[in-house]
């Protein structure tokens, strides 16, 4: 599962957009997994269970809550149990980022019920996860019609508009998202990225304090906090966000790891600050 990528409620899940990395990651993401199982066996009320148990180990882990959200339009009868099916084989095949069988899953489920936005939107995800850009932002702009408050469709679609290098359009997505839903740690940090792209550093930093104040495990944005700052010439800043990213670091995370420990012991030798471009965390995509 890519880290950086969300979905959406609603639909999103695009990845399965998890929003940082928290101490219950990894438990979270294994009882997610079982519950796809489920949910592909039309095993709602037992996936249902699951789910939950998910976000007990992750409030923010967002595949479990779009997943919920699907079971959801199932009890309230927005859809059929079988469109709720093939979503969650869609969920499964993207899992090991298969997009192609993914995105057939999602047809069956538009040949379903065709005005399910969600499903539009999770098709758009895989289209932006096999770098088919402009079909990712028509999938997002249908999702739109259908649903002009959908704040998860702005959100991917500003990281789609985001790759295909308009920046501009990326920040007013991603501004209608936070307009929309003010809760989201991942639309405050892609912004941030965004900013911090166009050399706009306090703006970047702001959206990066915003993405932690909402989720203060989220490394990532500690992290990219910290190489802003970084070239902001706020060296004391710089070391602190640094300092927090290794308190919240998965493991994986070993290169950011190693040039965290690296930038805080030159930090406090009082060394030349200078632009990090050794290590990145990549922007959402994160989503």
């Amino acid at each position: 599962m890519n880290i950086m990528r969300i979905m959406g409620l609603g639909l999103l899940m695009a990845l399965w957009l998890a929003m940082g990395v928290c101490a219950g990651g990894g438990l979270a993401e294994k009882t997610y997994y079982e519950a796809v199982e489920q949910g592909m066996q039309g095993n709602f009320s037992q996936a249902r269970e699951t789910l939950v148990q998910a976000l007990r180990a992750d409030p923010f882990y967002a595949p479990a809550k779009v997943c919920l959200e699907t079971l959801q339009d199932v009890t309230t009868k927005k859809i059929k149990p079988r469109t709720a099916i093939h979503v969650f084989t869609a969920m499964a095949y993207g899992n090991h980022s298969q997009w192609e069988e993914f995105i057939a899953e999602i047809n069956l489920a538009l040949q379903l019920d065709p005005e399910y936005g969600a499903a539009y939107n999770h098709r758009g995800n895989a289209y932006d996860e096999s770098g088919q850009y402009d079909r990712a932002v028509a999938d997002y702009d249908r999702v739109l019609k259908l649903n002009p408050q959908s704040w998860a469709a702005y959100l991917n679609r500003g990281v789609a508009n985001g790759k295909k290098g308009d920046a501009d359009q990326a920040i007013i997505d991603y501004t209608q998202a936070l307009k929309l839903n003010p809760q989201l740690p991942l639309a405050y940090y892609a912004r941030g990225n965004a900013y911090a792209r166009r050399g706009e550093l306090d703006k970047a930093i702001a959206d990066f304090d915003q993405a932690v104040a909402l989720n203060p495990r989220f490394a990532e944005a500690h992290f990219n906090k910290a190489m802003a700052y970084e070239r902001a010439g706020r060296p004391r800043d710089a070391a602190a966000a640094y300092r927090s990213f290794l308190k919240y670091a998965a493991p994986e995370f070993t290169r950011q790891i190693q040039h965290a420990r690296e930038k805080i012991g030159a930090l406090a030798r009082d060394s030349p600050v200078r632009p990090a471009q050794s290590a990145r965390v990549p922007a959402v995509s994160p989503r």
